[in-house]
């Protein structure tokens, strides 16, 4: 039985996908939720959805350009 061997690349390119797709998520709950102020003169707020994406949009693109150089490092 001969086995297909997935290229580094489009291991890369899924990965890229899936951070781009929950920086998207995140971006999406953070904007649902919103601010709102308390009684109390307190901001409520789901802060850490923001460098929670930021990191997950760096990670995205960094997968992305990984993929691109595996790409350009075998010849396809």
């Amino acid at each position: 039985m001969k086995t297909h061997r997935i290229p580094l690349s489009h291991h890369l390119l899924v990965g890229s996908g899936l951070l781009f797709a929950g920086f998207i998520a995140c971006q999406l709950s953070y904007a649902a939720y919103g601010q709102r102020i308390e009684k109390d003169g307190t901001l409520t707020e789901k802060f850490f959805l923001i460098p929670i994406s930021a990191v997950m949009l760096l990670g995205s693109t960094v997968s992305l350009a990984g993929a691109g150089a595996a790409r350009l490092t075998q010849g396809k």
